[in-house]
């Protein structure tokens, strides 16, 4: 009677260390959670090399690139989540938006930030973070008209912003 007890014991054991009751999506969420972006971006990996939750990896290793400052790898991770079914939506569009601000591609930071915007479900917060960027972005593709344009717009909306002050001081030299 006693060896049927640990013959259950013993297959679990042999499972937690082989691994196969391992989730790598759960375990990178927990890394990414705790700020342990290298080995959430390992786990993210592992999720979707074995096609568990693969446009959710994608998102996730995309986070976890972003916060490692591999913004042509967050960026790549987020396109990839979305061709796998994720949600692309104000969040992601200002991820995605962000990363090619980061590599300079203002176009098409551009582009990603004005259809952020569309997402009625953004919160006010986000709103004004992609409405901030795409004023950057404007400044940084040089359409200076369509800069100040913004900018005089978003000063109406937050005026208390001091960041805004600054590029409208910035602009008025342009």
């Amino acid at each position: 009677m006693r060896k049927f007890r640990i013959v259950p014991v013993i297959l679990l054991a042999a499972v937690l260390v082989s691994g196969c009751g391992s989730n790598p999506y759960k375990e990178g969420m927990e890394q990414l959670e705790a700020g342990n972006y290298k080995k959430a971006g390992a786990s993210f990996k592992q999720s979707v090399e074995k096609g568990k939750h693969t446009a959710d990896a994608y998102r996730g290793l995309g986070m976890a690139l972003w916060e490692q400052k591999d913004y042509e790898g967050a960026r790549d991770a987020l396109a990839d989540s979305v061709k796998e079914g994720g949600k692309k939506n104000g969040t992601i569009c200002n991820l995605l938006g962000s990363c090619e601000l980061e590599l300079k591609n203002y176009d098409d930071a551009v582009k990603y930030y004005k259809e952020a915007l569309t997402d009625d479900k953004n919160s006010k917060e986000l709103m004004q973070e992609i409405e901030y960027n795409l004023i950057v972005s404007y400044e940084g593709a040089q359409n200076w008209d369509k800069a100040r344009e913004n900018l005089e717009k978003y000063i109406k909306k937050y005026p208390d912003d001091k960041k805004a002050v600054k590029e409208q001081q910035f602009l008025e030299t342009r």
